[in-house]
Order: C-alpha cells, then sequence, then structure tokens
C-alpha cells in the first residue's frame, strides 16, 4: 500500500492524439490508493494523459501568461476609464512597472499552475512506475515511453519555475509526507539537463501525425536549447556552442522532421495540429476544453460583432504603444518598447490589419477602424455609439484637454488605445470547423532557427544571417524582402528581429535578461532593481512550506 496524501481532480479533457479516443470524466486520487489502483489500459491512459491536462492548464493560464508578457516591453495592460477595460486590481500595472509583490494573483497563478503540473508529474511518475505493464497485457517500452514523457513534462515545469522565480522547490519523487526545499537555479538547470540527457532517447521522434501533441526528442532537445540559450539567466557558464549544436541536430533533422510553414500564420491557424513548425502545442478543443482564457483579454468589447463572434473580449491587453499622444516615435535605447514602429510597412503582418474582410484574415495586429462586412465594433464607453478606431497611442483624448497637454501611461488609457496582437487566425462562429479549433503553441521550429543565429554570432562564427532570412522571407511579398547580412544583422537587430517573430508567445521577458536590458527603461516604465528579474514567491507558498524562503529584494514583503 502506498501513500498519496494529495488530492487531485482531473475533469472533461479529452485527448485524440493517443492510441483511442477515452474520457477522462473525473480521478480522485485518496489518500490510500493501493498497488493494483491500475488495473487496464484506460486506466493508465487517464493517469498519463491526467499530466498533459496539467500542462495544457499551465500553458494557457490568463493571468500566467500575463506574468510572463507585462513585466517586458511589448505587451501592456492600459487601465482604461469608465470601466471600459479592467484595471485588474493593479495586478497588471504592477506588472508593468516592475512593482510586484508577492500577494500579485498574475503571480501567485504562474507558481500555482506550475507548480501543480511539477507535483502532479511526480505523483504520475510515481504511479507508473509501479505499474507491471505486462499484467495489464502492454509492453515494457511503451512504460519507458510514459516515463520519460513524465519526466519532461515535469521539466517543462522545473523550467518554468527556475525563469520566472529563481529559487524555487524542485522535488524529482513524490512524497506527500514532507514539504520540499528550494534549489538555486543552477542546481535546478542540472537535474533538467540530466534528464534530457538520460531519457530523451526513450521518446518518440517529433514532427509526425503520431506524435503530435505528445513528449518527443524534438520537445526535450528544443527545451534543452531554450535553457543552454539562457543558461547565464540561471546562474551557468554560457552555452552558446552547445545552443548552436542541438539546434544544428534539430534542424538536421536527428531529433524528428520539421519544417517551417510557407505562411507567418501557418501554425497558428484553425488546421495547426497538421503544422510541421510545431514542436510542442497544449491541444485545444472549442467543445471539449474550450478556449484559452487569454484570447478574450486581447479584444474589445464589441469585436464580437466585428468578427461575427459569440462572446465579448474584456479589453484588457494591446501592444505597447510606438507614438506619444502628438503622434511623435518614442525613441527608446535598443529599439525597446517600440513594437509596431518596429515593423517594415512591407511586412505582411503589420502591412494590413487582421480583418475578417481580408485575405486569408489579413496580418498579425487589429488596428484602424473595427468596420466590416459582418458588423461594427462600437464603443460602449467613451466612444460611446461610435465606431472604435484601434490607436497605436495610449491617452484619454476624449478628456477635451489639448493633446500636447495628455498624458500617456498606463493608467491613462481609452477603449480604443493599443493595436490588438491576433497571431491566431479569428474565424465567425458560422465557420464551425474553424472556429477556435486551434492548439496552443509552446514550441516553434522558427525558433530553431534564431536560437541558432544567435549562438553563433556570440561564438563569432559566420554565417548566422541567413538563418534569420529563412524564417524572415514568408513575411513579405516576392521583391520586398531585403536579406539581411552578418553586417547588417548584430546582437540588437538580432534581438528586435525576435520581437516581430515571437511577439506575444511568452519569450520577451526571458529575451530581454539574456541580453541585460530587462531593467532599462521603455514606456512608462523606469529603471528598475536588478533583482525584479526573478518574481517573489508568493505570500500564500511562504505560509504553506516553512522550507521556503523568500527571493532576495523582497525580503520587507515576508508576512508571519
Amino acid at each position: 500500500m502506498r501513500k498519496h496524501i494529495l488530492f487531485f481532480s482531473i475533469t472533461s479533457f479529452v485527448l485524440v492524439f493517443f492510441s483511442s479516443c477515452f474520457d477522462l470524466d473525473e480521478i480522485v486520487y485518496h489518500d490510500e490508493v493501493p498497488d493494483t489502483f491500475i488495473q487496464g489500459e484506460e486506466q493508465l491512459k487517464s493517469v498519463v494523459t491526467s499530466t498533459y491536462t496539467w500542462f495544457r492548464f499551465a500553458a494557457t493560464a490568463r493571468k500566467a501568461y500575463s506574468a510572463q508578457e507585462l513585466p517586458a516591453d511589448q505587451i501592456v495592460g492600459v487601465a482604461k476609464q469608465n470601466g471600459s477595460g479592467s484595471y485588474d486590481n493593479g495586478r497588471q500595472v504592477d506588472l508593468h512597472w516592475h512593482t510586484y509583490t508577492p500577494e500579485n494573483e498574475c503571480i501567485e497563478e504562474a507558481w500555482d499552475v506550475w507548480i501543480q503540473l511539477l507535483a502532479g508529474a511526480n505523483m504520475n511518475l510515481d504511479i507508473i512506475k509501479n505499474v507491471n505493464y505486462k499484467h495489464i497485457g502492454l509492453d515494457d517500452d511503451l512504460k519507458t515511453r510514459n516515463i520519460a514523457e513524465t519526466i519532461i513534462l515535469r521539466d517543462i515545469a522545473l523550467f518554468y519555475l527556475m525563469d520566472l522565480f529563481g529559487n524555487v522547490p524542485a522535488p524529482t519523487v513524490y512524497d506527500a509526507n514532507e514539504l520540499p526545499v528550494q534549489k538555486t537555479p543552477a542546481e535546478i538547470f542540472k537535474i533538467i539537463d540530466e534528464d534530457i540527457n538520460t531519457v530523451c532517447a526513450d521518446s518518440p521522434l517529433g514532427g509526425t501525425s503520431a506524435s503530435y501533441g505528445r513528449v518527443t526528442q524534438g520537445v526535450a532537445k528544443t527545451l534543452q536549447a531554450v535553457m543552454y540559450l539562457n543558461a547565464e539567466n540561471y546562474g551557468v557558464e554560457p552555452k552558446w556552442r552547445e545552443t548552436k549544436e542541438i539546434c544544428k541536430d534539430i534542424i538536421s533533422g536527428k531529433y524528428g522532421k520539421y519544417e517551417l510553414g510557407k505562411t507567418f500564420y501557418e501554425a497558428f491557424d484553425w488546421n495547426n495540429k497538421t503544422s510541421k513548425e510545431i514542436i510542442l502545442s497544449a491541444p485545444m478543443n472549442e467543445v471539449f476544453t474550450g478556449r484559452p482564457e487569454i484570447f478574450y483579454t486581447w479584444n474589445h468589447r464589441e469585436v464580437r460583432k466585428f468578427w461575427d463572434l459569440n462572446y465579448r473580449g474584456n479589453n484588457q491587453l494591446g501592444v505597447s504603444p510606438s507614438y506619444n499622444p502628438e503622434g511623435e516615435l518614442y525613441q527608446f535605447s535598443h529599439k525597446l518598447g517600440t513594437p509596431i514602429a518596429n515593423y517594415d510597412p512591407k511586412d505582411l503582418r503589420i502591412s494590413k490589419p487582421a480583418h475578417p474582410d481580408e485575405e486569408n484574415g489579413g496580418g498579425m495586429f487589429q488596428y484602424g477602424e473595427l468596420k466590416s462586412s459582418l458588423g461594427k465594433a462600437k464603443g460602449e464607453k467613451e466612444y460611446k455609439g461610435e465606431t472604435i478606431v484601434l490607436v497605436d497611442q495610449v491617452a484619454r483624448f476624449k478628456s477635451g484637454k489639448p493633446v500636447s497637454e495628455l498624458e500617456s501611461t498606463v493608467m491613462h488609457g481609452e477603449e480604443n488605445s493599443c493595436y490588438r496582437w491576433s497571431r491566431y487566425r479569428i474565424y465567425p462562429v458560422s465557420e464551425s470547423e474553424k472556429y477556435f479549433q486551434y492548439d496552443y503553441v509552446v514550441f516553434r521550429y522558427a525558433d530553431i532557427y534564431y536560437m541558432l543565429a544567435e549562438s553563433m554570432l556570440r561564438l563569432g562564427e559566420p554565417g548566422y544571417a541567413k538563418y534569420v532570412n529563412e524564417v524572415k522571407q514568408r513575411n513579405f511579398l516576392p521583391g520586398d524582402f531585403t536579406p539581411y547580412t552578418d553586417a547588417t544583422l548584430d546582437l540588437d537587430e538580432l534581438l528586435c528581429d525576435r520581437g516581430r517573430e515571437f511577439i506575444g508567445e511568452g519569450t520577451r521577458r526571458r529575451d530581454l535578461i539574456r541580453y541585460g536590458y530587462f531593467n532599462l527603461p521603455w514606456w512608462d516604465k523606469p529603471q528598475t532593481e536588478e533583482y525584479k528579474k526573478i518574481f517573489p514567491i508568493p505570500q500564500r507558498a511562504l505560509s504553506a512550506n516553512p522550507n521556503l524562503k523568500q527571493n532576495p529584494g523582497y525580503e520587507d514583503h515576508i508576512k508571519e
């Protein structure tokens, strides 16, 4: 008899990517779970897939997404007046200003969802290891694969915890009777690295329909490459050469066959399950899982009439403004904080707005007049009755003040402030086969090219620009694309182009830290302290586990 004191309920998620369809209606692990709990293949599948369910929760959690994006320079949560957009209890503003505390709800959720995946993976790993596969008609090769994929999912949780919080608990076995202790980022780095080196070969090659939605060798090695690229963030010596070699191996097909999409939107379209560019995604389905909450946060409340949707947006997030109220371009060091102005006007991602009347849904951002053949998005507050026109500015233009006197801060928005990110293609509800049918992308093959280019550039090796060009060329019509050369692609321009390629995908904070730019000023954000590069441990976690200590710099926030 084995003890399992922690209770978990897993509800209503069906994965069609395994050998057959099966339900996960509800599984509750009580405090006494016998060794004979797994009595058949269906129960085993439920255990294995429950770890993926926790991964999906973590990858798509709305507040956790804000914790990853808003402390960086591209995405903002602008407080609107008159209730036309949520102030969100100040938590989004604190993320932007780097004034976050252990009580910030976005930081709390980021901790909770990745800790849940960590604990759930360890619990399920304990169960899987104790199952006699032959007794239930399965072979030990499957057991080896199930162990490997559960370990890598645990490592993904460890990576995000290390990346966001630095010093975190890092248990690798399930023990409900012991409160875990913290480890340093360098110690966690070593755990993940050793895991990947040990179990990577036990997973299948990636890039096939059979392996889609599962942990593969490509997933494990991409995680390792991302970790190596950012090694200095975690107190580890630079690993540019190791990053380069992993990326070259992935491109060579050693860990599976991947391909760059032919368009910038292929990996984000309704049928992105077929995209060879996706290395890891969180499978979604409008019926079984619902759409990720993060998509509500980008849209104006009445954008449903513009796109013919069956939900209202909550008008929270926007793209950081490039222009002040008088229409002058902001100028920050290293081209920080002006994401829209950093695009070439001929770039297909920005040359046309995301719009239901544009071919293939248009570009990557909603902007301008929200009027289409399907309907109009009309204002509810400052612009009540008027068709909304989204602008690349933040100010209260309807206040009646002269433009020269208007303030532009995260506290001074209106319902039309900021362009809106629309990387995932939007379809009207009438097109039910396409309506929110895409999966949520976590790792993309395009990033392998950018990581390879950066590692080569930092090593002083020639020929790196061609890898960025291979991705970037798809964003232009023939004749409009000017390729980079090694002479024109320096580190700052590479960071700028990474920003254009991966905006909204949760990488920018980490990129800025790697470059040493995270604490620099940008729009409505002053120079901030170095310790803000990692978040405080949530207060409720400290209260629940006396083995945890608050991260340096946040000690004054500790409560008894």
